[in-house]
């Protein structure tokens, strides 16, 4: 098919359009090459001499001030004050469980009974010897005031015995006198001999009635003796017995021991968290084997929020320490309280110091009448004098921080728990702590002495490891440093000096330049133009 004379016209037209373009172009092209090829070429120049110049960086002095106080953020968790898992020490069926989940309950008060029938007649067994041995205990003591009864008319009759010889002894002195007399008569021929032998006879009588009370005499002293040495195993019997008594009510003890143990009692105030147990259900004596917790109680008037602080800022904590805590549970609320202990060691497995903070979980009337019944006892104890309304009105300024009291806390010289007031004072109810909850603790350390501290921008980390960047006349030198401590705005920290195999540790002097932003993008030996600044 032949193609029209119109067609081919405005093909024509069409290609001579574009090569006037391209031609246009062209000359477009030379024509600012002509008048512009000057200028290029100076700002090549420029570009390359500003290559030539060493790069600008901001620096700093460090800065000594003793009255200096940093803060660090921890990671933190709430815990109960008091918190127990509770185990059966004896094996059997559950027979009564006095409380659920959520309940509270008082110190002393039953919580699971389990039913130990061999435990309960051992008890009885015991208490059966017992009252036989106390029985037996009568009878010895019985024993004794009858032998010693004896022992008393044992020595009735020795003295009877001793009248008797005197008695002898003055019929023989009689009858010796007699018979001398009749003798007498009997030379003279006034009496017969008959009469003389007579009289013989009764003396030799009276003499041998002598000899028999003398015996009797050592004979009633043998069986006093005898009554002396009975009365004094009556009385060993005695003791004897009662240290059966004590024997048998030991076993009596250790067996109702044994068998309170099936009663599982609260040991403090507080509120039942878990409960796994049901009457019916067979429990295992915890001590002969691994066994899961029957119930779970936590004290809830009061929370400690607990943090572990890193081994570089330990050395600056303090009994005055205060701490903000602020609760992921609880956004925007964020509360003060002072820090109640804290361990004097460092945690050799994680290079931490376990610090803590008890608060109030209450609300404020309550914390009042807290603060005011502590005192009060206190001040009784003590009698300072200072009456509780004064001491109330102290805890409103913070006595929290300032009193601590004994036996109402942890320790035997606890601080009083701190009330978390909120800083938001527009909350009309106090916020309700929860233990589990989690968030972060801001401790208020200080103060710093004797040392110099730098922006925490000055610090950067390389391969894990913190560096600073000194420059030394106009040259970089990148130096490793320990931090000290570093609360995100100021840090203080200790250069490390390596040489022969071996870390020196070396404090700021306040004379170093220190760069403070943009460390990863220098080297060092590099060549800089130091823009020093106050901060």
């Amino acid at each position: 098919m032949q193609m029209s004379r119109r067609q081919l016209l405005l093909r024509l037209a069409i290609g001579l359009a574009g090569v006037v373009g391209i031609g246009m172009v062209a000359l477009e092209r030379v024509d600012f090459s002509e008048h512009h090829g000057t200028t290029l070429a100076e700002k090549a120049a420029v570009a390359e001499a500003k290559k030539s110049e060493p790069p600008v960086v901001k620096t700093i002095h460090p800065k000594r001030d003793d009255t200096l106080q940093v803060s660090v953020e921890l990671l933190a968790v709430a815990e109960p004050f008091y918190q127990a898992n509770l185990r059966a020490r004896a094996s059997g069926v559950v027979s009564r469980v006095t409380k659920d989940i959520g309940e509270r309950v008082s110190k002393g008060e039953l919580l699971i009974e389990i039913d130990v029938p061999d435990l309960e007649k051992d008890v009885a067994q015991k208490r059966s010897i017992v009252e036989q041995r106390r029985q037996e205990l009568r009878a010895a003591e019985v024993d004794v005031r009858r032998t010693e009864a004896k022992r008393e008319t044992a020595k009735a009759s020795v003295a009877l015995a001793e009248s008797a010889v005197n008695v002898a002894t003055s019929t023989v002195d009689y009858q010796g006198k007699r018979l001398t007399r009749y003798r007498t008569l009997a030379s003279r021929d006034a009496i017969g001999q008959d009469v003389v032998d007579e009289q013989e006879r009764d003396y030799q009588a009276s003499v041998a009635t002598l000899e028999g009370s003398k015996v009797s005499v050592t004979k009633a002293k043998a069986d006093l003796q005898e009554m002396a040495i009975a009365v004094e195993a009556a009385q060993v019997e005695v003791e004897l017995k009662r240290a059966l008594v004590r024997v048998a009510e030991n076993d009596l003890e250790k067996a109702q021991s044994l068998a309170d143990y099936a009663r599982i009692h609260a040991p403090f105030d507080g509120v039942v968290l878990s409960r796994r147990v049901d009457p019916g259900s067979f429990v295992q004596n915890a001590t002969s084997g691994q066994s899961e917790p029957l119930m779970r109680l936590a004290r809830m008037d009061r929370v400690t929020i607990v943090s572990k602080l890193p081994d570089n800022a330990a050395p600056f904590l303090t009994q005055d320490t205060q701490a903000t805590v602020e609760m992921n549970e609880l956004p925007g609320i964020s509360l003060s309280g002072a820090l109640s202990r804290f361990s004097p060691a460092i945690e050799t497995g994680d290079r931490t110091v376990r610090v803590e903070v008890d608060l109030f979980n209450g609300e404020y009337l309550a914390y009042q009448a807290y603060i005011a019944q502590r005192i009060r006892t206190e001040m009784t104890a003590l009698a300072t004098g200072i009456s509780p309304a004064t001491a109330l009105n102290a805890g409103l300024l913070g006595i929290g921080r300032m009193v601590t009291l004994a036996n109402d806390g942890k320790g035997a010289a606890d601080r009083l728990a701190s009330f978390p007031m909120p800083r938001d004072s527009s909350l009309v109810q106090t916020p309700k702590l929860l233990p589990g909850m989690s968030g972060r603790m801001r401790l208020h350390l200080g103060p710093i002495d004797h040392g110099c501290t730098l922006p925490s921008t000055a610090i950067y980390n390389r391969s894990g490891k913190p560096y600073i960047l000194l420059v030394q006349g106009k040259t970089l030198q990148e130096m490793p440093v320990k931090i000290q401590v570093n609360d995100g705005v100021l840090a203080r920290v200790a250069m490390i000096d390596r040489s022969q195999g071996r870390e020196t540790y070396r404090e700021l002097t306040g004379s170093e330049e220190i760069v403070t932003a943009r460390q990863l993008e220098f080297r060092t030996g590099q060549t800089v133009s130091p823009q020093l600044s106050d901060w």
